[in-house]
């Protein structure tokens, strides 16, 4: 019993780690979209916890997410438009503190 609890741990470790290399990595939306506004409330203190928890409005997004984003923002741009990045990725240590 024990032998079959360490290979099913084995084999969920071995597929975590599977999804994990399939992550696509996090870019900085701006590298993607030239020109985007990014204003992250959590960089400042005008927030519902009047506490900053980023030290700059760096905005990172999956890359597959950022180059959609991209072709949304050209199809803007022709109307005069564009996008306005509010929230982006989130680390687990921000998560914990709100």
């Amino acid at each position: 019993m024990r032998r079959s609890a360490l290979l099913l741990l084995a084999i969920g470790l071995l597929a975590s780690a599977a999804r994990a290399a399939k992550v696509p990595p996090l870019v900085d939306v701006r590298s993607v979209i030239p020109g985007v506004r990014v204003r992250l409330r959590y960089a400042g203190t005008d927030n519902i916890f009047h506490k900053r928890f980023y030290a700059s409005e760096r905005a990172l997004l999956r890359k597959p997410v950022a180059e959609r984003l991209a072709r949304v923002q050209q199809a803007l741009r022709k109307q005069g438009l564009g996008l306005l990045i509010w929230d982006a990725y989130r680390p687990t240590s921000v998560q914990r503190a709100m």
